[in-house]
């Protein structure tokens, strides 16, 4: 099934496709995005980075909420979703427009604003977005008792945390969130930083990022552990949607 992430009309259109085929959904895996790219605006007038990594993510994973909180009733398995983030959250705007502005935040002042517009620092606040989702998205479902099911409501003191000695896919809270930085991996995202920064700074920080040897550089097979880990922690034939890019 096809999505257009850019477009909230699609995610919507394909949540509703899915819904009439009545499968169950155990997690939602969002891989998809764009990476450093020049400021572009989506036909809805979003900033691309934020709009594909974060917006287009979020209202999906809210569109397919009571689908993961059935299934997990029905089947007794914690739903799982799942952001694929990136450590370069950190480097989100200091300055922009000759302005100081938040330390390490969010500007969302002038998220659609091409003035002072800066690749890297849109693509590290479309990341930082990423794992504030999984964040809150997890706070709230600690608050949820078990298999309470699609009519639950968040935000009473129900639960009290997760039941002590049950197991963790065991559906103590319905939905469980995870934001995962799975490191640098392969000649994609080199040849990606290198179309997209200017002097060949995109060579440099690739061969940086591997030369310090900090685990950061690895094979797509190692990339993938990480978020598979928290996808199926003690799980099988689980059913996902998994939003990946496709073309360019």
């Amino acid at each position: 099934m096809l999505c257009d992430l850019a477009s909230q009309d699609s995610v919507r259109s394909f949540a509703r496709s899915f819904r009439r085929k009545a499968l169950p959904l155990h997690g939602v895996l969002n891989c998809a995005a764009v990476i450093l790219r020049p400021f572009e605006l989506t036909a809805e007038g979003r900033e691309s980075h934020f709009a594909v990594n974060h917006l287009g993510h979020f209202l999906l994973v809210n569109e397919l909420l009571p689908e993961l909180i059935a299934t997990s009733a029905v089947s007794g398995i914690q739903a799982r979703v799942v952001n694929v983030t990136s450590a370069m959250h950190h480097f989100t705007y200091r300055v922009r427009r000759g302005r100081a502005g938040p330390s390490r935040g969010i500007d969302f002042t002038q998220l659609d604003d091409p003035r002072g517009y800066d690749p890297i620092n849109a693509y590290a606040q479309s990341k930082l977005a990423n794992i504030l989702h999984a964040w809150q998205l997890n706070e709230r479902f600690r608050q949820v008792p078990r298999h309470q099911g699609g009519g639950s409501t968040f935000g009473g003191d129900t639960a009290g945390g997760d039941t002590a000695g049950s197991d963790e896919n065991t559906a103590v809270r319905p939905v469980a969130a995870f934001a995962v930085h799975p490191g640098a991996f392969g000649r994609e995202l080199r040849d990606n930083l290198s179309r997209n920064l200017p002097f060949g700074a995109g060579d440099l920080l690739f061969d940086v990022a591997r030369s310090m040897s900090l685990g950061l550089v690895k094979t797509p097979e190692q990339a993938a552990a990480t978020v598979l880990y928290c996808a199926c922690l003690g799980s099988v034939r689980l059913f996902f949607i998994f939003s990946a890019c496709t073309g360019n």
